[in-house]
């Protein structure tokens, strides 16, 4: 599960940094495993839609369409994984973003 998560954090950060230590990286990893079972624990979701939209949102960037034959070779190639694992990616964020959103709005009130 940590291999899994520290790839996630690998490719996609949080802060928007684009140059990271590795000691940065796995602490990353570390809360991402954290807020994402905290999320479980509360139940917290996304939508296929919202799944889907921001897919669209970052493939876009790569002047790609989304469920594409150019989106799935780039998956493969680029990231060296399946479409399934990729977007089970996308969606943990998704939803570890929720949490966080969540958790500061309960702080702030």
């Amino acid at each position: 599960e940590f291999g899994y998560y520290f790839k996630t954090a690998y490719l996609f950060t949080r802060s928007g940094e684009q140059e990271r230590s590795e000691k940065e990286t796995i602490q990353e990893t570390w809360e991402n495993l954290i807020f994402r079972q905290e999320a479980r624990n509360l139940n917290i979701t996304v939508s296929r839609k919202e799944l889907e939209e921001e897919i669209k949102r970052l493939v876009s960037e790569k002047d790609m369409e989304y469920g594409s034959k150019e989106y799935r070779i780039w998956v493969i190639g680029q990231l060296n994984e399946n479409v399934d694992v990729f977007e089970q990616r996308i969606e943990d964020l998704l939803i570890i973003n929720k949490f966080l959103k969540i958790k500061n709005y309960q702080l702030l009130v």
